[in-house]
């Protein structure tokens, strides 16, 4: 199972459709191995958590490209998570995907 498919099922955890928006607005193209993957998640995520009128600073530092894909994924869940689901991130042009 690829790293995008792991962050929707943490994020199903919080919210189904939150599952869904991710699945919908992160795509990633072909990647050799969990480094790669993990460098393009992490530059979405930090670009999205970036976007908020809040400060994120924690959220994003959290993001790190070089560490143990376990590792990553528990501080995935634990520090990066519940900040996505309170923002309803993903959003397109700073309007949260779960806006009507």
């Amino acid at each position: 199972m690829k790293l995008r498919e792991k962050v929707a099922q943490i994020l199903r955890q919080h919210n189904e459709a939150l599952a869904t928006l991710w699945l919908q607005h992160f795509w990633v193209g072909e990647v050799e191995n969990f480094e790669e993957e993990v460098q393009h998640i992490n530059g979405y995520l930090r670009h999205q958590l970036g976007l908020l009128p809040v400060n994120t600073i924690h959220e994003r530092e959290c993001l790190k490209d070089t560490v143990d894909e376990k590792v990553w994924l528990s501080t995935f869940e634990s520090e990066v998570a519940p900040s996505i689901a309170i923002h309803g991130l993903p959003s397109w042009h700073g309007i949260p995907s779960n806006t009507p």
